[in-house]
């Protein structure tokens, strides 16, 4: 049986140029991880020191420094990977300033939480990719997702995540 996709979404999906890579926020805040991993790597303490969020040793550039360090290889993918899947769609609605704007206000309210109640350095963008979350639960609480393969409402998927962070 030979299956006909002829559409013009289908089209638009798999034979557009508009699929190539874009500068949107999303892709941009990844591609600065990503770069800044290489760079930096997971091993260099005093980098950790100097630019994580620590209340021992707190400077105000660290509270958007950190988000750029990740502690390993498998941090940093899962913070890019949901941040890739569900930050794409807050910022397709909410468009990229407002979610740039809103992913930063978070970061730094996440580092301030840190630096208040925190006991060590800490490095990542986990706050800030919690809140994009914690956004798509908010505008899409009834949408269909699989976590582990098993289908469950986004409002669901969204605190179970979250709580596993």
């Amino acid at each position: 049986m030979k299956y006909g996709y002829s559409s013009q979404g289908f089209e638009n999906d798999f034979y557009n140029k508009q699929n190539q890579f874009q500068f949107n926020g999303v892709n941009i805040l990844i591609l600065l991880n990503i770069l800044i991993y290489l760079f930096v790597g997971s091993s260099n303490h005093f980098i950790h020191y100097l630019f994580g969020v620590s209340s021992n040793n707190f400077e105000i550039w660290q509270l958007l420094t950190y988000m750029f360090l990740h502690g390993g290889l498998m941090h940093l993918f899962f913070n890019m990977f949901l941040l890739w899947m569900f930050g794409r769609t807050i910022e397709s609605v909410w468009g990229t300033y407002k979610f740039l704007k809103y992913y930063f206000y978070t970061g730094i309210g996440s580092g301030l939480c840190i630096y208040l109640f925190g006991q060590t350095t800490t490095i990542g963008a986990s706050g800030a990719v919690m809140a994009v979350l914690f956004a798509y639960g908010y505008l899409y609480p009834n949408r269909m997702l699989l976590f582990y393969f098993v289908p469950m409402k986004a409002k669901y998927c969204i605190l179970i995540l979250i709580f596993m962070e």
